[in-house]
């Protein structure tokens, strides 16, 4: 009696959780709420310097851009010194475009690369999230 009992409440309880799954599954494209993703756009900035040394690299993330539905440009800069100015959020003088790493002089090594390029991608979230939010404002 209490197996059969134990089963029913399992029984109840996949029941309900396999139509909450539906009902999330289903309900926004029912109701036309669900947006099509929006396609990402990426741009990757390489020194004038650099680009012989970007060839294979660039052909791999062209690839995978391809796979991930991606929109992919490649910018070539051309500074006196070689560096890409930023303020000490990694940001450019662009609005919405960061830099870091090596391309921005200093010290060429590695750790500072890494650092940087962690302040620049939480400034590039921090950066799209604000422009999202004006988006829905508007």
């Amino acid at each position: 009696m209490k197996k059969r009992r134990s089963a029913l409440i399992q029984l109840a309880i996949l029941t309900a959780l396999g139509a909450a799954v539906a009902l999330t599954l289903l309900l926004p494209q029912m109701s036309g709420l669900h947006r099509r993703p929006q396609p990402l756009e990426l741009s990757v900035i390489i020194r004038e310097q650099d680009s012989s040394f970007w060839t294979n690299t660039r052909m791999g993330m062209e690839q995978a851009a391809g796979e991930l539905g991606a929109e992919l440009r490649f910018l070539t800069l051309a500074t006196a010194n070689g560096a890409i100015q930023v303020d000490r959020s990694m940001a450019t003088n662009l609005p919405g475009l960061f830099a870091a790493g090596d391309c921005t002089g200093g010290p060429l090594q590695v750790s500072k690369a890494a650092g940087d390029g962690l302040i620049a991608g939480q400034s590039a979230a921090a950066w799209a999230a604000a422009q999202e939010r004006r988006e829905k404002q508007s």
